[in-house]
């Protein structure tokens, strides 16, 4: 008798998530907004809670819809997405790319198309160029363009730049040669004149140009000039730089000096104090950078 219930609940569970329908395709997931997965010989589609077949079971393998309204989905070796219309965002395979030479890009690690902020990044192959394998033989690498797509599809920045990140707070780091940034509407609030740039904190960002280093506003204007040694991150409201061997203090919000670059060596505030060493003497200063007796 127990084994029976037992029997009889594993089935009920199983039929109330995976069930045959009249039109002889199997649901094989739970609704969620409105659309289940169904499959019908060994193709995979959605139908909507009414039973209707929304999105056709045509695709070798789809994945439940995400919070930005597309799912991933396989045609053969083909990988793209699909809108809640069943429209086809992008698809990479190797004969689609042939024709239009435009591939989504899969992020790093793992393995999967990412929109950042309704924005992915799209690539297109520009020429090749021969290097040297391990093993010492010549072989032909692809060297790629990039630039974004909306979610629609739409190209929505140009795909010009040798290299580019994701967007983060309306701003994405791009190189064409040079690093710079842009918004969303590719308009390049600082422009691609450095060698290094990187990601904003606070609302500045560290530039780099022929080794020296400086700080950048999101508006592009330099707030630091880019004539420093280093510049370390921002601590306690001011941020450590280094010229010639010695240390000296910026504001970090403005950029503006605070102490010159004439200290040995500049510790870490504390209570609002730092030990610092100048011509082998040591002592504390406050941060406007008056000495604390």
């Amino acid at each position: 008798m127990r084994k029976f219930l037992s029997v009889f609940v594993v089935m009920f569970i199983v039929g109330s998530m995976n069930s045959w329908s009249d039109d002889n395709y199997f649901q094989v997931g739970a609704f969620k907004d409105g659309l289940a997965i169904v499959t019908q010989n060994n193709k995979f589609g959605f139908i909507n809670e009414a039973g209707e077949i929304v999105i056709p079971i045509k695709f070798d393998k789809v994945w439940e819809f995400r919070k930005d309204g597309l799912a991933k989905i396989r045609i053969g070796d083909s990988r793209g997405f699909i809108n809640k219309s069943g429209k086809i965002i992008l698809l990479d395979e190797e004969d689609w790319l042939e024709k239009s030479g435009i591939a989504f890009v899969i992020e790093d690690f793992i393995n999967e198309w990412t929109f950042k902020e309704g924005l992915g990044i799209i690539r297109k192959k520009i020429k090749a160029r021969e290097e040297a394998n391990f093993y010492g033989e010549r072989v032909a690498y692809p060297v790629w363009n990039y630039g974004f797509i909306d979610e629609t599809g739409s190209i929505v920045i140009p795909i010009q730049y040798d290299k580019v990140y994701n967007f983060s707070n309306g701003l994405a780091r791009v190189r064409k040669v040079k690093w710079g940034i842009v918004n969303k509407t590719g308009k390049e609030v600082v422009p691609t004149i450095y060698d290094d740039i990187g990601e904003f904190k606070e609302g500045v960002a560290k530039v780099s140009s022929n080794k020296k280093f400086g700080l950048v506003d999101k508006t592009g204007k330099i707030i630091t000039p880019v004539i420093f040694d280093s510049i370390d991150d921002s601590k306690y409201g001011v941020t450590l730089i280094e010229l010639n061997g010695k240390y000296g203090l910026i504001d970090k919000e403005t950029g503006k000096l605070i102490i010159p670059c004439e200290y040995n060596r500049i510790g870490d505030f504390k209570d609002g104090l730092a030990k610092v060493e100048l011509n082998g003497e040591s002592f504390y200063i406050n941060k406007k950078g008056e000495r604390v007796k």
